[in-house]
């Protein structure tokens, strides 16, 4: 069912390590997730949560980059320009650009009515989500908070799920391991908007290019920290 070859120890490696993480983002979410939202309603351990610029920066761009990196065997079994290839980071095309803008207004309208939505079904959850947000990301603010988290998680999760990783693991399978990186709140319907936007990054990365893909991350986290 998947694009690999199961005789090659890099697809073999791959593979085990895709089940490793499903695991431990598994085991965040249901051991884990309980003790960070009771630690939010303490406002001094909540202080403690927030993130700084230096936590959003150093685990999702720095790590997600060295394993984009090695996943490619860059200076391994490619050089640079090999690498970049094989990533699909190329400069956009004009066309490309419009699909950027139009992709990233349709999502931005779709997380406002999935919110709207879970608001009126389950409130309680929302805030509960809302809330442990805000504490961990209360002084990202503004153009630099949201500049930050944007480039950040653009360029380090879209380089190394779309970029390493789709080719080699499919589309599906790249889908629900980035979903599964977005857990630490629990199977809520930002969790399916979150996969769902996976599977349209999986096809842009497909037509256009990974540079599309992070094109789109980047405007959709800068625009929603804008307007959160």
């Amino acid at each position: 069912m998947l694009p690999i070859d199961s005789g090659n120890a890099v697809h073999a490696t791959a593979l085990s390590l895709t089940a490793t993480a499903f695991g431990l983002n598994l085991f965040q979410m249901a051991a884990l997730g309980p003790l960070v939202f009771a630690a939010v309603a303490s406002e001094q351990l909540s202080q403690q949560l927030q993130q700084t610029y230096l936590d959003v920066l150093v685990f999702p761009l720095l790590t997600f980059v060295a394993a984009t990196l090695l996943g490619v065997g860059l200076y391994i079994r490619r050089n640079q320009d090999q690498a970049l290839l094989r990533l699909g980071l190329t400069m956009p095309t004009a066309r490309q650009l419009l699909v950027v803008v139009a992709v990233t207004v349709a999502l931005i309208g779709l997380a406002i009515v999935t919110e709207q939505l879970w608001a009126a079904v389950d409130p309680q959850s929302l805030e509960q989500v809302g809330g442990l947000s805000k504490a961990l990301l209360g002084n990202m603010t503004g153009l630099a908070g949201a500049f930050a988290i944007g480039a950040a998680a653009a360029i380090g999760e879209e380089g190394f799920f779309r970029g390493a990783y789709q080719p080699r693991m499919g589309l599906v399978l790249t889908a629900l391991l980035f979903a599964s990186f977005h857990v630490q709140y629990g199977i809520t319907p930002a969790t399916v908007l979150v996969l769902f936007i996976g599977l349209v990054l999986g096809v842009i990365r497909q037509r256009a290019s990974l540079t599309a893909c992070i094109l789109v991350h980047f405007l959709y986290n800068f625009i929603s920290v804008l307007i959160s």
